[in-house]
């Protein structure tokens, strides 16, 4: 019809979001009657959502694949500032609860540079996978965590494996659009998923905003 349609994630709240009919099929299993199958997300994650403050004033409730520099470009201010929340009318926006976008199993964040609590912390959280803890430690310095090599791990498949690693040496968009996708697929198999923050710029922002409230 040439109308803009928006409409919510076809998946129960708080779960990971759904990016291929499959993923859709599988979550709302003998809820639906069908799925219109148009192919995977092309972008991964969910829409950029912003709040109006004024004719040329926008505040970002979430962040998504449209970033604050293109905002800026459109000769819009993006306000930082300030509780975004309006007394009276709870979240303005999807994807505001502080858990969101949850793969069934447990996802460890490391967002944190190398201390020795954090290191206490992943050994109890990482279930004694070896593998993961060695490349956890390999990954987070005293002073910064390696962000050049976006990752999600899990520990080894069927084939004894040492660790089976995805979304390695892609840039942050490619990083997006198949982060929902690879937490779904690793946590079929997987007790437990290790990824770290990204570089927090551009598309990276709304990035770990999800891998937050995963997390």
């Amino acid at each position: 019809t040439g109308v803009p349609l928006a409409a919510p994630s076809a998946n129960r709240s708080g779960e990971t979001s759904p990016v291929t009919a499959e993923m859709v099929e599988a979550s709302l299993e003998g809820r639906i009657r069908g799925v219109v199958d148009g192919g995977p997300c092309s972008v991964g994650i969910e829409s950029t959502v912003v709040l109006r403050e004024s004719s040329r004033s926008v505040r970002i409730l979430r962040p998504g694949a449209i970033t604050e520099t293109q905002l800026e470009a459109l000769g819009y201010t993006v306000a930082r500032k300030g509780m975004p929340e309006i007394e009276g009318r709870g979240l303005l926006s999807p994807g505001r609860l502080p858990v969101h976008y949850a793969p069934s199993v447990p996802l460890i964040l490391v967002d944190s540079p190398f201390t020795p609590a954090l290191l206490d912390h992943l050994r109890r959280f990482l279930n004694g996978e070896p593998s993961l803890l060695r490349i956890a430690e390999q990954r987070i310095a005293t002073n910064s965590i390696d962000r050049s090599q976006p990752a999600v791990l899990r520990p080894g498949n069927a084939q004894n494996e040492d660790l089976e690693q995805s979304l390695h040496r892609e840039d942050l968009a490619a990083f997006a659009a198949r982060l929902y996708r690879t937490l779904d697929e690793m946590s079929r198999t997987a007790s437990v998923i290790l990824t770290f923050s990204v570089a927090d710029e551009g598309i990276g922002h709304a990035i770990n905003d999800r891998l937050r409230r995963a997390a």
